[in-house]
């Protein structure tokens, strides 16, 4: 199985137990480092939390993979090398399986609320940051967008309810169920709103609608966050009507890659 969790309770006994119930893939969100993440990611009472996430992760054994995920905006775009090297050197202070990824903060509720705290990338950076994301785990088709179609995917909020997107969380109308009560073994029978679930699971489908079927982008952008095209507007892939810009950029990709390769054979 795997988490999604901020790190902070992740002492050594909490990872021991999940380990015990078969948890070896972890994602926590760095915003920054110190002052940078914990001016976003802060306790209730304004606390800090980077320190104590980095002890966390470096001074216990965790088994499994933790994966970091690099939340990009338009203050810290230019910091991605100095994260990505203070992630590898806790790998390899702790000897415990760490690697980076970096995201996009988009435009949502939650990064609406930290408006003065966050600058979203202007279009052309957003763009660029897409492609390259999109660039460096191209595959020509996979048709989950995201966990959010997978039955076994599940948010829990503070209060037990249950949701398919952690962008729905504490918003009563989007959840699906109850843990107390939700079996996965009888997933519609045991869900108080099962036609969320329905909708979630069957948004997989590349049968999405007209216009993207005649789009050249299908399947290879699997029909956009199913989260907004449910219950928002559908969202399309930031590059959509340019797709000269990112073959080139694609096959730039590529080479460089296949030059890297060649080197470290010679290496």
């Amino acid at each position: 199985a795997s988490i999604v969790t901020n790190g902070f309770l992740l002492t050594q006994d909490v990872a021991d137990m999940l380990f015990k119930y078969k948890v070896t893939n972890y994602q926590i969100t760095f915003d920054g480092i110190d002052e940078i993440h914990d001016k976003t990611r802060h306790l209730i009472n304004g606390k800090p939390t980077f320190s104590t996430i980095v002890d966390n992760l470096t001074k216990n054994k965790i088994k499994g993979r933790i994966n970091i995920r690099y939340n990009v905006n338009e203050d810290n775009k230019n910091e991605e090398n100095i994260v990505k090297k203070y992630v590898m050197n806790m790998a390899k202070i702790s000897g415990n399986n760490i690697s980076y990824y970096p995201a996009i903060v988009v435009n949502n509720e939650i990064a609406e609320k930290n408006n003065e705290k966050i600058k979203f990338l202007d279009s052309n950076n957003f763009i660029i940051q897409e492609m390259n994301k999109k660039i460096r785990k191209f595959n020509s088709y996979n048709c989950i967008y995201c966990g959010a179609q997978v039955l076994s995917f599940i948010v829990i909020d503070e209060l037990g309810n249950l949701y398919k997107c952690w962008e729905d969380s504490g918003k009563l109308e989007h959840s699906y169920g109850r843990i107390e009560e939700w079996n996965p073994e009888r997933a519609i029978q045991t869900a108080r709103n099962p036609q969320i679930l329905i909708d979630y699971i069957n948004s997989a489908s590349v049968n999405v609608d007209e216009e993207c079927k005649e789009c050249i982008w299908l399947p290879v952008c699997k029909g956009g966050c199913p989260q907004r095209r449910l219950f928002y507007n559908k969202q399309c892939i930031s590059y959509k009507n340019n797709p000269e810009q990112f073959v080139l950029k694609f096959i730039e990709y590529r080479e460089n890659f296949s030059q890297k390769k060649k080197c470290d054979c010679k290496n």
